[in-house]
């Protein structure tokens, strides 16, 4: 079972929205629990775009990672924040900021040179710590790699 969740923020959060975010999640995190047992939680803010939620591995139950994605939702809404929808793919390129394509865009956006094999790929599907490695790749070592062009 998944043990972290990412939230992709629409925009970069601010020192200040920093911490209102940060303080919101962690009032909600101290009485998180499932079926009446606290859930051990933590969250943190990543490259200014992406909020991370853990659990303790095999502490939720699907009624309290419903919970959860409601009350940190509303966190990031009364922030001022959106999360952006699935579709989209944040990346970035070299030190450049972090922007975000649909994925339905990302084979053209590779054919424009827009995006490359070293452009870093940010992956939602990260559902544990173990996996937390491949929370930032090399768009070549990502899923987004099909769309690279096939070599001849």
């Amino acid at each position: 079972m998944r043990d972290i969740w990412i939230y992709q923020l629409t925009q970069p959060v601010s020192a200040a929205s920093r911490q209102l975010i940060e303080s919101g999640i962690s009032q909600y995190l101290s009485n998180w629990k499932s079926h009446g047992t606290p859930v051990p939680g933590s969250a943190e803010i990543l490259h200014d775009h992406f909020v991370v939620v853990r659990s303790a591995p095999g502490s939720t139950s699907g009624c309290s990672i419903d919970d959860m994605n409601r009350n940190i939702s509303t966190v990031i809404t009364q922030a001022g924040f959106e999360i952006a929808p699935p579709n989209q793919v944040f990346y970035q390129n070299g030190n450049g900021p972090i922007s975000q394509i649909d994925f339905r865009e990302i084979g053209a956006a590779i054919l424009k040179g827009e995006l490359g094999p070293q452009t870093t790929i940010f992956s939602v599907a990260v559902s544990s710590d173990a996996e937390m490695e491949n929370f930032a790749l090399p768009l070549e070592r990502s899923w987004v790699a099909r769309f690279l062009p096939k070599e001849a």
